[in-house]
């Protein structure tokens, strides 16, 4: 691994890897989590480390995210994360060739909304599941800067639905890859 701005680090990541983010808890509580990110998707090469242009990435074709406890990851049980369908990362460019690439990126929040964390060690894992190719033809997943972990005592469960019935079919049914989901003539029931 090679140094990167910010004392960050550079190196390769596979479809299968898994990073996880470990949070130590003294009570019982609730946290709003936040991963800060950015598109790595090079589809121009300006050589080296010196990409002109970044194309844009959605968040869910990136990585499968669960959270639970440590003994919950060991056990490949962790609870399920997502975020909407359309939050994309952001890519850009440059006319200046040379210089850190980092410089040409467009950090936003993934947001993972309020987590209950039990006491003790709990767990944010994301594995990548990435079917992004770029100009180079090899597999990318995206930057990331950090992982925020805000703790409330403003929470509300989500409302459950015991059952969802689809009333109508959505007109539109077949898609292509980075089509987006085109609800129209969708009714569904709870």
């Amino acid at each position: 691994n090679e140094p990167a701005s910010g004392g960050a680090y550079m190196g390769a990541v596979f479809n299968g890897d898994i990073m996880r983010f470990h949070i130590w808890a003294e009570e019982e509580c609730y946290a709003d989590v936040i991963l800060r990110a950015s598109s790595s998707y090079m589809l121009v090469d300006g050589g080296a480390w010196s990409p002109m242009e970044m194309g844009d990435m959605q968040f869910n074709r990136l990585f499968e995210a669960g959270y639970g406890s440590a003994a919950d990851a060991e056990s490949d049980s962790l609870e399920p994360l997502y975020v909407e369908d359309d939050v994309v990362l952001k890519g850009g460019k440059t006319e200046q060739p040379g210089g850190d690439p980092l410089l040409y990126v467009n950090w936003m929040d993934v947001n993972f909304g309020t987590l209950p964390l039990a006491k003790g060690d709990n767990i944010i894992e994301l594995k990548v599941v990435t079917d992004y190719v770029n100009c180079r033809g090899e597999n990318v997943a995206c930057n990331i800067d950090r992982l925020e972990v805000q703790y409330t005592d403003n929470y509300t469960p989500p409302a459950t639905a015991e059952q969802l019935t689809v009333k109508t079919p959505p007109t539109k049914t077949e898609y292509r890859s980075g089509e987006k989901f085109d609800p129209t003539g969708l009714s569904v029931e709870a």
